[in-house]
C-alpha cells in the first residue's frame, strides 16, 4: 500500500489523537474498564465480557450467548462494524471508516471528492488504515471517530481547538 502520510505525519497524528482522546473522550457503555464491583475488564479472558456486555447483559437467561459470539457473522454486520467490533473490543489491527472519520479525514487531506464515490471510500479506508496505531488500535479508531462527533461536526466545526489541525501546523 502505498504511503498517504509520511512516517513523520502518522506518528504525530497517532500520538496527538491519543494523548487527546484520553482527555476528552465521552464515557459510553462499551468504553467502560470498570464492572460491578469495580473489577478491572480487559485481560485476555475477559474480552467476551467487554465486547458484549451490554448485549449478554439483555440477553442473559434466553439462550442467545452463543449469537453474541458469532455476532459478526449477522447479516448487514458490514466493514465499519466489523472493523469497530475487531479493533474496539479485540485489538484487532482494522482501521474503521463511519461517517465522522471520512469528515476528520477529508478535511485533514483536503478531499473534496464525493465520499460515498467507491474510489474515493478505498482512499479513506487506505488513510485510516495507514494511521491505526499499532498498540491501541481500538482507542485509536474511536479517537479519529470521537473528533468527527464533537470538534470536526459537519456544519460548525472547531478548527482552532482540533488537535489535528495543531498537530500538522507544528509539522509544517
Amino acid at each position: 500500500m502505498e504511503n498517504l502520510f509520511s512516517e513523520v505525519e502518522t506518528e504525530e497524528i497517532r500520538e496527538s489523537m491519543l494523548e487527546w482522546y484520553d482527555c476528552n473522550h465521552r464515557e459510553l457503555p462499551w468504553r467502560r474498564k470498570e464492572k460491578g464491583s469495580g473489577e478491572r475488564i480487559g485481560g485476555e479472558g475477559e474480552k467476551e465480557k467487554r465486547a458484549y456486555g451490554e448485549v449478554n447483559e439483555m440477553w442473559a437467561g434466553l439462550g442467545y450467548y452463543r449469537r453474541a459470539r458469532f455476532l459478526l457473522q449477522v447479516p448487514g454486520i458490514g466493514n465499519y462494524t466489523a472493523g469497530a467490533i475487531a479493533s474496539i473490543a479485540f485489538n484487532e489491527a482494522v482501521p474503521v471508516v463511519d461517517g465522522n472519520v471520512i469528515r476528520v479525514l477529508a478535511r485533514l487531506r483536503a478531499i473534496s471528492a464525493k465520499p460515498k464515490d467507491a474510489a474515493t471510500m478505498k482512499t479513506f479506508w487506505k488513510l485510516a488504515g495507514q494511521l491505526v496505531d499499532a498498540h491501541r488500535l481500538g482507542d485509536f479508531n474511536q479517537s479519529l471517530m470521537e473528533l468527527g462527533a464533537t470538534v470536526c461536526t459537519p456544519l460548525n466545526p472547531s478548527c482552532s481547538s482540533c488537535v489535528l489541525f495543531l498537530a500538522v501546523a507544528e509539522l509544517l
